[in-house]
């Protein structure tokens, strides 16, 4: 499976976070310890934060998990993966580093792992290692690390200095994705007829990202929500960070309070291994407060611009997902679309793409005329060529008349429905008192791969329903024929050209019959 490609993000030294992004609430206790847990991490404090130096906690070979245990019960939405996405056989000698920081964001909260890359400090002309994946384990932020041909697992021991560099494209990605997803379920929350967000996905980059809701909006609700999110892009909407204490909240939650400014203090949604961590609740001002993990912009103007989709396709019989693209994600699907509709117009002949719609419904109309016509021209085909096979049968002594075609690279006139129409002129089948057989056969030529080729038979019913059985049997054809019929009408798909050995074994059966049925 290919990767899906990077995210064009370039580095840019003039985005800082301002110092006011990332509020403590009075219940965490300062000073913040040096061992920073996941909630705290640099990623989480500083989302425009690059780079970072810091020490190696422990680092120990990652070892391929095992097999998961057999379980009845339902999925727990809150378990949380203790495993990386890493083919551990396919890429050599992982290890598995915890740092006393880190601006490498850990899966979590819907939004994919970071990656990047780890180089020893005191390595002046080492090149940097690369950081596969950063999984949350309880409290602790795991690095991926993959070392290379020949190198000792004791090279990134414990107490060493190291240097992170975040792959800054895809964390600017899903950051801005990210923070989209809250501005834009935060404004459908708050429509007269509210739409609350069940669930989201942030998508493989270029792919648009998707919230699922109850229903489909109307035109004029995504218009709106359209609208303002991008007016409150324009103004540079702040967004900030609140972190408190995770007991507390657990306190007051016990003491039967559900909110505290506007934010849930329930913490019956956070991970089951999750615990006496730190809760934090990302605000974009005046707009939302919601409970997050993850990174998020601290200005809304990175963004840039966003775009609703239209169209939601169904999930579940309940459900609809609706799909949004902001940022560079926006800019790529821009200039696609672009591409495409001016390569649409040069093969429809330089029309401009305002008239496409207008140009392509005339193309279809034009489809649906010929359709009409070539269906009139084969069915008048296929009588003139049912004629000149019953009088074939008027001699008095042929009983089976076996007629083959082969026509272009489609079913024009092999199909089941032309040898159908050859077959209704004839007349053969029902009420048949005499033993006669007309043995019909046909195959697309050239033939192409995944094509299949038509057997129709009629006449008596014991001629059609011995000479059927004797086709399902044959060497030549088992396991190729699906088909079958009644009342002296057969007709079945075969897989497979009619080739040499196909065609000499039914020109074999129809003279052995028409030597024998008297």
């Amino acid at each position: 499976m290919a990767a899906s490609p990077a995210p064009p993000y370039s580095f840019s030294s003039t985005m800082v976070t301002p110092q006011d992004y990332h509020k403590l609430a009075s219940s965490v206790q300062l000073p913040l310890p040096e061992h920073k847990f996941v909630g705290l991490l640099a990623c989480q404090r500083d989302p425009l934060l690059q780079t970072l130096r810091t020490t190696i906690v422990s680092s120990t070979p990652s070892l391929p998990p095992p097999p998961p245990p057999a379980s009845k019960n339902k999925k727990d939405t809150r378990k949380p993966s203790t495993v990386a996405p890493i083919n551990l056989t396919s890429i050599g000698k992982v290890l598995e580093i915890e740092l006393m920081d880190s601006c490498l964001f850990p899966e979590g909260g819907g939004q994919p792992s970071d990656s990047g890359s780890i180089r020893l400090v005191d390595d002046v002309d080492g090149e940097g290692h690369k950081v596969l994946h950063v999984l949350r384990k309880g409290l602790r932020a795991v690095h991926f690390v993959q070392l290379k041909e020949g190198e000792d697992e004791t090279k990134f021991a414990p107490g060493k200095e190291v240097e992170l560099v975040v792959d800054w494209g895809r964390r600017m990605d899903h950051m801005t994705h990210h923070t989209s997803q809250h501005l834009l379920s935060a404004l459908f929350d708050c429509l007269p007829s509210t739409l609350p967000t069940l669930s989201w996905s942030l998508t493989p980059f270029p792919n648009p990202c998707y919230i699922e809701i109850p229903r489909v909006p109307t035109p004029e609700e995504l218009a709106f929500v359209e609208e303002k999110a991008n007016r409150l892009i324009r103004e540079g909407t702040r967004v900030f960070v609140e972190v408190e204490d995770q007991e507390r909240k657990a306190l007051l939650a016990a003491e039967g309070v559900e909110e505290v400014n506007g934010v849930r203090v329930s913490s019956s949604t956070l991970p089951k291994d999750y615990a006496a961590g730190v809760i934090r609740t990302i605000e974009i001002e005046g707009v939302d407060r919601n409970p997050c993990c993850g990174t998020h912009t601290p200005s809304l103007s990175l963004l840039q611009q966003m775009h609703v989709f239209p169209v939601t396709t169904p999930h579940t019989s309940t459900t609809r997902r609706l799909y949004f693209l902001t940022s560079t994600r926006l800019s790529h699907h821009l200039l696609s679309t672009s591409n495409l509709l001016t390569t649409l117009s040069s093969t429809l002949g330089s029309c401009p793409p305002q008239d496409l719609p207008d140009r392509v419904a005339q193309l279809n109309e034009a489809s649906r005329n010929n359709e009409r016509g070539l269906k009139g021209v084969k069915a008048e085909l296929g009588k003139i060529v049912g004629r000149e096979l019953k009088a074939r049968f008027t001699d008095g002594e042929t009983k089976v008349v076996w007629e083959h075609r082969e026509a272009g690279s489609s079913e024009g006139t092999t199909g089941t429905d032309f040898l159908g129409v050859i077959a209704a002129e004839v007349g053969l089948g029902v009420g048949e008192d005499q033993p006669k057989l007309l043995v019909l056969s046909g195959s697309p030529t050239p033939f192409a791969a995944g094509s299949t080729s038509s057997l129709h038979l009629s006449g008596s019913v014991a001629l059609v329903v011995a000479f059927g059985e004797r086709v399902k049997q044959a060497e030549v054809f088992k396991g190729r024929v699906k088909g079958g019929g009644a009342k002296g009408k057969w007709q079945a798909k075969v897989e497979g050209a009619f080739g040499l050995e196909e065609k000499s074994w039914i020109e074999g059966v129809v003279k052995e019959l028409n030597a024998s049925v008297v």
